[in-house]
């Protein structure tokens, strides 16, 4: 009988247990799971550029000049003592730039398109108080209707972190306490981490487990619509619906075009999305 109890509690057991995988290739991991950023062929496969169609894009800071962030194998983070190179510094990084000011909320982020999220973790560095905010929203949500999960700001008592090094484990388990916003989710979710501190933050490695063995969206023909812009014309490889919002996310103009022109338009940062009845995109573009 004790035997059977065994067996039958072993079983249970089993059954709850769930199936976790990483999103990055298993070459790129280390043995905890960890994509770290000290190699250009492990970024330059990962990390691009908002529009990109890359894993993680990077997404410019939302003040004039509207600075891109940088992500290099060649970056030296804080160490321990909040310090550029100091003790247990970590070499490659994404660079996240600095927000404009305490509590302003506009500094450059990561985006990524994740499904089944059951592990997000981050490692970070910066010599000043280290200070994100984590926001969620829809595949195809704008960056400005993203709701907020947990933001900080570089204040002594509202800080993540002191300058130095800060491991943030399990950001899938925080959540917002008026709205429940939260990444963790047994469906896709869009998530946006942004700097909002006032020093430049260093991810030097990212661990995202999915609970299903395709985690993360990635850029294919048949869901990717490429948006080009020269600076004075939006240009798509084929005709779909495009609807132009401000940084506030108001919707400016809209046409269904394979291309619209932006004379006209205040200078400032918009938000470009594009879709049609095979592929969707969005692209921040500035317009000066």
């Amino acid at each position: 009988m004790k035997r059977l109890l065994l067996t039958v509690t072993c079983l249970g057991l089993l059954m709850t247990v769930h199936a976790q995988y990483n999103v990055f290739d298993v070459a790129d991991v280390d043995e905890q799971g960890w994509l770290w950023f000290d190699s250009q062929a492990k970024i330059d496969k990962y990390v691009g550029l908002e529009g990109s169609g890359k894993l993680i894009e990077m997404i410019a800071a939302e003040y004039e000049p509207f600075e891109d962030d940088e992500a290099s194998a060649d970056f030296i983070g804080a160490g321990t003592d909040g310090n550029e190179g100091g003790p247990e510094a970590k070499k490659g990084a994404i660079k996240l730039v600095k927000g404009q000011s305490s509590g302003s909320s506009d500094g450059g982020g990561i985006y990524m398109k994740i499904s089944n999220c059951a592990e997000f973790s981050l490692f970070l560095s910066s010599e000043g108080r280290i200070a994100p905010g984590v926001y969620r929203g829809e595949w195809s949500d704008i960056l400005g209707d993203f709701a907020l999960v947990r933001g900080y700001t570089p204040t002594s008592w509202t800080q993540l972190s002191k300058a130095g090094q800060y491991t943030w484990n399990n950001i899938q388990e925080l959540s917002n306490a008026n709205t429940g916003a939260t990444i963790g989710s047994e469906s896709d979710v869009a998530v946006y981490i942004k700097n909002q501190g006032t020093s430049p933050l260093f991810i030097h490695g990212i661990k995202l487990l999915s609970s299903k063995l395709s985690g993360m969206e990635t850029s294919t023909e048949d869901k990717h619509l490429e948006i080009l812009f020269d600076g004075t014309t939006i240009r798509l490889e084929e005709k779909a619906e495009i609807n132009v919002y401000d940084s506030k996310g108001a919707l400016i103009c809209a046409a269904t075009a394979s291309g619209l022109s932006t004379q006209g338009l205040a200078q400032g940062m918009y938000i470009v999305k594009a879709h049609n009845e095979k592929a969707q995109s969005v692209l921040k573009i500035v317009v000066r």
